[in-house]
């Protein structure tokens, strides 16, 4: 698949792509970085997301597709960093904070306790 053999090019040169910080969001991105670069069945696991209808309205299944979206986008970006705009990037915090509140906003937060 194009996108394994992008990501597996990208690792071989070491460039990964970045994520944009969304106003202290580095404890999230740091994260993120680190399950979507995660070897083996994890990434894949992500597209599983798929099977949620669009008509399926809970939070959680939101937030699945929000972060199916990222891994997508994320996996075709060729080493830059997913901007600011990225409205997949934006959707999965989105999705984050209508779970929990407390990332809603700008504040700094604990990586371990986001994960």
């Amino acid at each position: 698949e194009p996108h394994d053999a992008v990501k597996e090019e990208l690792r071989e040169s070491g460039v990964l792509p970045g994520l944009a910080n969304l106003g202290n969001t580095c404890f999230a991105n740091s994260v993120l970085q680190c399950l979507l670069n995660t070897p083996g069945w994890f990434p894949e696991a992500c597209l599983a997301f798929s099977h949620f209808e669009d008509s399926t309205r809970s939070r959680m299944a939101a937030l699945g597709r929000s972060f199916q979206n990222l891994a997508r986008e994320y996996g075709s970006a060729s080493g830059g960093a997913l901007q600011r705009s990225n409205l997949a990037l934006r959707n999965l915090k989105e999705a984050i904070a209508a779970i929990d509140p407390q990332y809603a906003g700008c504040q700094q937060q604990d990586a371990y306790e986001f994960l």
